[in-house]
């Protein structure tokens, strides 16, 4: 019992790859096929002499199932391959719970869960993450809400147009809008220079959210 690897060489006749007695169940967690030839060939998975699916692989190529397959107790399952096929099986056989021990599925449901929380310990929770290499975030927007798409927003303005305030405390976004001429209406917020700006053609604008204010500040214009 436990993890286990059984590998087919495909002779058109199926053959036994995993069996349960009334004590034992399984989880095939992997089951690739391998095709060696040429030419396209298929192999099919059997549950007690009954196809429950059929793939063709292609020349030269492998094929993966995508999903798991749950083998309950006294289930045999069998693999019918062509010649030229060959497939591994890898499956989780272990006892029917008897005594509320976890069933092969949700052993398998664990393990993944156990990786995920290593992971995550050793990630860690405090340090502060470290970026490698650049950060591509430059959204052209039609609405203008801050925050709501990205840290770097474009916009075009053909008419006059209204900011909404979407951030919230410690996050920021950098505007930049090119102007015809309209007229901004902005939300409730303090300007660092102390007044609101005066845009031009294209301009470039900084809004930060400290606590519950909004704060902004006119970068550049030209």
């Amino acid at each position: 019992m436990g993890f286990l690897v059984n590998k087919i060489t495909g002779n058109g006749t199926a053959q036994v790859a995993v069996t349960n007695d009334v004590t034992l169940e399984a989880v095939v967690n992997s089951l690739v096929a391998y095709n060696s030839t040429g030419g396209a060939l298929t192999f099919s998975v059997l549950v007690d002499g009954s196809t429950i699916f059929t793939e063709s692989v292609a020349a030269n190529s492998s094929y993966r199932i995508p999903d798991k397959v749950n083998l309950s107790a006294s289930k045999v399952l069998s693999v019918n391959a062509a010649t030229g096929v060959s497939v591994t099986v890898s499956y989780l056989q272990q006892a029917i719970d008897v005594a509320g021990a976890l069933s092969a599925a949700q052993v398998l449901a664990q393990a993944a869960s156990d990786d995920a929380d290593r992971a995550e310990a050793a990630l860690g929770t405090t340090s502060n993450p470290v970026i490698t290499g650049l950060i591509t975030e430059q959204v052209s927007v039609s609405t203008l809400t801050l925050g709501a798409t990205s840290s770097v927003q474009t916009y075009t303005a053909t008419a006059n147009f209204t900011i909404v305030d979407d951030l919230v405390d410690g996050e920021f976004v950098t505007f930049i809008v090119t102007n015809a001429g309209w007229t901004p209406t902005y939300p409730t917020m303090t300007w660092w220079e102390g007044a609101e700006p005066t845009l031009g053609t294209t301009d470039k604008l900084f809004f930060e959210k400290i606590g519950s204010t909004l704060y902004g500040s006119h970068v550049a214009g030209f």
